[in-house]
């Protein structure tokens, strides 16, 4: 082993040599190279050989490319460029074809390969590696599709016929791929496009058809891929789309667009999804349409949506006509536009009319009545909305903060109504926002109220309650109340953390701080959740040995938390004390 390894690094010499004569390396540098390099041969050879063994390897090579990169721009030396880096890049290549061949299976080797090959504009051999890979890899589509998008485009050799040829290829081996489908339609209407603009050009005209379908001569092979898509996947509307939306972005694909709008209508004449897509077709690209044309696009797709629910009014075809109509208003470009909000305002009280609308839609539609400033409309919309989805909470939170101007006990009474309707698990925001409201009201019904909240035994209430009202009593009533507070409070089960860390917190941000109180909570903190919460061990260690300057009970108290917590918590434990003591 050690005779093929010395031979190797022997071949190395003659570069090594170079770098060093014209200045990129020190003597002292290459001779750390060839031991580097020595390391990695010599792990090449073993019995057992591993990935990592080649790509550490790689990598090394790979950064020493980089590294004669930076050199030779710094110094201004650009000779030999040959005896250097093509002696490493063949190397690297030499590299990849060993474990390639060792482990063909792994797909990712052979990409970084080629990747690594588009790097050193190595064209060729990117050709040649593809065809390598799909020999062993035939039944990947991806790489059918990566090879031919390689030979068409500009980067790559911009020969379009062997991309044809390579996609024919990976469609006849994997005859139900779709994504190859749609590629070659994407090329081929690309192609079209090409040959249109070019006969525009030249003032080339031809009176030439495809009998029934009236198709330019050029699109012909996108038909053709087009119509054998339909025999392939018959029945699949979401292909059907996807080449819908590919043929829309070829304005001169105009002609096989209405074409398949026709198909599409008539094949799929019950499905919401199609007529969404019909509809979204010219409005995708919005942000590119001019100005003046926004309003064209946006009423062609006002058109389809009014055409699909005449056809389909169900609650589906309307959700997604409005979905994609408020998400239009919401659009910077289009907020202001009031022909649109308008539309929309119509259908949507069209749709509320005929029951259709979602709470989610509701939600929309009320944030957009709030911005427009339409006081009026946000409370009569918003009582509707609760009435027609009872048990959602986000519609009862906009109706509470809209019934807010409407007095005071026509607020406690749609309240007292929310809380029936909506799960008490799902409620607090609703609580939130009335004690919120009485605080700035009536300040004497908030403690009866938020105690009503602390002592439900549902926890997603309670528990946040609980730290609501310590932070209340403590910016309103002070400290005297908060202890108070907490003491009535510490004994109601089940109580959080958090409720802990702000009486803490709030204990320690006073002038005088009173050690044995905040001792008092740590110790009930640790009862509670000292098993499964390493942070609140470390927060009473530093307690006691940065505030209360008591080194002994700090170490006393690490002792327990090493009793106390889980053995993953205990890790973590140690771990962040590690962190705080350095």
């Amino acid at each position: 082993m050690a005779e093929y390894v010395h031979q190797t690094l022997e071949e190395m010499i003659p570069e090594l040599e170079e770098m060093k004569e014209i200045g990129l390396f020190t003597v002292k540098e290459t001779k750390n190279i060839l031991k580097k390099r020595e390391s990695y041969e010599y792990k090449l050879r073993q019995l057992t050989k591993t990935k990592s063994s080649f790509l550490n390897y790689i990598e090394y090579e790979k950064k020493l490319l980089e590294l004669l990169k930076i050199r030779r721009k710094k110094l201004g030396q650009h000779t030999k460029k040959r005896d250097v880096e093509k002696a490493i890049a063949d190397r690297i290549h030499k590299l990849y074809r060993l474990v390639t061949l060792r482990f063909s299976e792994d797909i990712s080797l052979w990409e970084q390969h080629i990747e690594f090959s588009k790097v050193m504009n190595e064209k060729a051999y990117v050709s040649r590696l593809y065809g390598q890979v799909l020999k062993i890899h035939s039944h990947n589509p991806d790489l059918w599709l990566k090879a031919a998008q390689w030979e068409s485009s500009d980067e790559g050799n911009s020969n379009h016929e062997l991309a044809r040829e390579i996609l024919l290829k990976g469609q006849r081996v994997n005859p139900e791929s779709e994504s190859l489908f749609l590629e070659m339609f994407r090329m081929e209407l690309q192609l079209a496009k090409v040959l249109i603009k070019r006969k525009a050009i030249l003032k080339i005209s031809t009176n030439e058809t495809n009998g029934e379908n009236e198709l330019a001569p050029e699109l012909r092979l996108p038909f053709i891929i087009y119509n054998k898509s339909k025999e392939i996947f018959p029945g699949r509307a979401d292909l059907h789309l996807k080449l819908l939306i590919i043929c829309c972005s070829v304005k001169e694909g105009r002609p096989l667009q209405d074409l398949i709008v026709s198909d599409l209508e008539e094949s799929y004449p019950d499905n919401p999804k199609v007529w969404n897509g019909l509809a979204l077709r010219y409005i995708n690209k919005i942000k590119t349409v001019s100005k003046g044309h926004r309003k064209e696009a946006i009423s062609k797709c006002l058109a389809v949506y009014e055409k699909a629910l005449e056809k389909l009014p169900n609650d589906e075809m309307w959700s997604l006509c409005l979905t994609a109509l408020l998400g239009l208003t919401q659009r910077a470009e289009l907020s202001r536009t009031e022909w649109l909000t308008k539309s929309t305002l119509q259908l949507s009280e069209r749709a509320i009319q005929l029951g259709f609308l979602s709470d989610v839609l509701y939600i929309q539609l009320l944030e957009l009545l709030q911005q427009l400033g339409m006081a009026e409309d946000l409370l009569a919309v918003s009582r509707l909305a609760t009435k027609d989805h009872p048990t959602c909470v986000p519609l009862w939170h906009i109706r509470l903060r809209a019934e807010s101007g409407q007095g005071h006990d026509k607020l406690q009474d749609v309240f007292q109504t929310a809380t029936k309707h909506v799960s008490r698990e799902d409620s607090w925001p609703l609580w939130e926002l009335m004690l919120n409201y009485l605080t700035n009201i009536n300040i004497e019904e908030v403690q009866p109220l938020v105690m009503k909240a602390c002592r439900s035994v549902t926890a997603q209430l309670c528990k946040p309650a609980k730290v609501w009202y310590l932070h209340w009593s403590f910016q309103h009533c002070g400290i005297k109340e908060l202890r108070q507070v907490y003491n009535s409070l510490k004994s109601m089960r089940p109580v959080s953390a958090e409720f802990f860390r702000l009486y803490i917190q709030m204990e320690s941000s006073q002038l005088k701080i009173k050690h044995d109180l905040i001792r008092a909570a740590f110790e009930e903190a640790v009862v509670e959740f000292g098993h499964t919460q390493s942070d609140i061990w470390l927060n009473y260690i530093h307690f006691e040995s940065a505030v209360a300057k008591d080194c002994v009970k700090s170490a006393e108290i690490h002792q327990r938390a090493l009793l106390g917590l889980g053995p993953q918590q205990r890790e973590k434990f140690i771990r962040k004390h590690v962190l705080y003591c350095l």
